[in-house]
């Protein structure tokens, strides 16, 4: 499997309250009550003060409050890490008291500077036992102490492993807990507006996913079990119906499906809607490929050795498949802008060439042909994000059959520089970057599924 993820200033914006408005004020009589009916809250979000290019958004920027109990969905979500530059925050209160109160929508503006120098090098290797074959790992702060914490798949365990962490790019004593049978991916995100974390994994062999639900203190109430069928060995958690509510997106290598099931913002989801994809996806990721404001899904076809790409609609629903050609075995896929035009990239892996390949987009829904390079023997997952903080996208991948880590620099036109490697334990699976320490340089974590570990690389300061 292959998987990619990536400080406050002061003197922001003066605090402002927006949102407020009386819809419809009924009187009603209840017995002696009287009672109001088709009213707005009042709510109050503070404009955040800037931040730096990388950090995770997190309760220090998604605080409105509405003063009444209900759920609060953001966009971007928790946990999201922005690029520089002026973005808008948006979010759905959804109150609890739907007899009587409305939703309602705001939508603040957060300042993001540029990330401080880095120079794309890493320090020595540390590696955090996770026994039971870890295939990938998700970052998230899921004790909400303001420290990106790990959660891994462990495949024979049939456990995820939560790592806490410390703030300083180290980590403590994993807590294991029960999954389904043979988990493959895990994904993190808030899928109740409780402002906490919660966790999903994909079970590969029982074909389920198992949903946790957070408590912020890294603890999670009893999973709950959907039934997704034919060998779902990917899941993503995104809004793919743009209500601001998270949803489901899963891989499923047996029946060549991706399936998406919408939720209902409090960690319940619908049923299952099924898109054909190449044969035998491996991964999945969720972007806006064509920049019309609705989520599209990208999946990695390891018989096919294609990328297919399902466009989203914004309403849930995605139009018939597009596949490109991707090599013999594509093992992992990534998206994003690597020549500056705006238009999102496709990069991905070819493990039976131990290639990694770039696709540059061309226009709207069109790319030109692939760049290849070599990578290593069995090359099983990429990742893009800009290491060095220059501006360009640089390129990981993680090699199954050397044991190493290769990273290309970007340049800012879609090519790619001289392959640096670094060695890894045995049998690198997935590879996951964000900014562990705080220092606004992006580190580096590998899952290495036969050495029973997983490993993380801190960025060099300059």
């Amino acid at each position: 499997m292959g998987a990619a993820r990536v400080a406050t200033g002061t003197g922001g914006p003066a605090a402002r309250s927006v949102g407020f408005r009386t819809v419809l004020a009924v009187v009603l009589l209840s017995g002696a009550a009287l009672v109001l009916t088709g009213c707005k809250p009042t709510l109050q979000w503070s404009a955040p003060s800037p931040i730096v290019a990388g950090t995770a958004l997190s309760g220090s920027q998604l605080n409105a409050d509405a003063g009444v109990p209900g759920r609060y969905f953001y966009t971007p979500p928790l946990g999201s890490p922005l690029d520089a530059g002026t973005h808008d925050l948006s979010v759905l209160f959804v109150p609890r008291d739907l007899a009587h109160l409305e939703p309602v929508t705001a939508t603040v503006s957060i300042t993001v500077t540029a990330a401080p120098a880095a120079t794309g090098a890493f320090g020595a290797r540390q590696d955090y036992a996770v026994p039971n074959a870890p295939q990938t790992v998700a970052i998230g702060d899921l004790d909400r102490n303001g420290s990106p914490d790990l959660a891994v798949a462990n495949y024979y365990g049939n456990q995820a492993a939560v790592l806490p962490g410390t703030g300083t790019g180290a980590f403590g004593p994993r807590q294991d807990i029960a999954t389904g049978f043979q988990p493959q991916a895990v994904a993190v995100g808030d899928l109740d507006g409780d402002g906490n974390l919660d966790m999903v994994t994909a079970n590969g062999v029982y074909s389920t996913l198992s949903v946790f639900l957070g408590n912020g203190s890294g603890g999670f109430a009893p999973r709950k079990v959907l039934d997704i069928g034919c060998g779902t060995v990917e899941v993503q958690i995104a809004d793919l119906n743009g209500d601001h509510r998270p949803d489901l997106a899963t891989a499923n290598w047996n029946c060549s499906t991706a399936s998406v099931l919408l939720g209902a913002g409090d960690g319940t989801f619908g049923p299952r809607t099924d898109f054909a994809v190449g044969a035998q996806p491996r991964v999945l990721t969720v972007a806006d490929v064509d920049h019309d404001s609705a989520a599209d899904i990208v999946t990695a076809n390891w018989s096919a050795g294609t990328v297919s790409l399902l466009y989203g609609t914004g309403t849930g629903t995605f139009s018939p498949k597009i596949d490109l050609p991707a090599g013999t075995n594509t093992s992992s896929v990534a998206v994003g802008d690597l020549d500056h035009d705006a238009r999102p990239d496709l990069v991905s892996t070819d493990e039976a060439a131990g290639t990694v390949s770039v696709r540059l987009a061309t226009g709207v829904r069109t790319f030109g042909a692939a760049t290849t390079y070599a990578s290593g023997a069995q090359a099983r997952a990429v990742a893009v994000a800009d290491l060095d903080n220059d501006g360009a996208l640089d390129v990981v991948v993680a090699n199954w059959g050397v044991n190493t880590l290769s990273v290309r620099r970007g340049t800012g036109t879609g090519a790619l520089g001289a392959r640096v490697d670094r060695p890894t334990l045995r049998s690198p699976t997935s590879v996951t970057i964000a900014d562990l320490n705080g220092d606004h340089r992006l580190d580096v974590v590998v899952a290495d599924a036969w050495s029973d570990a997983v490993s993380v690389w801190l960025a060099s300061t300059p």
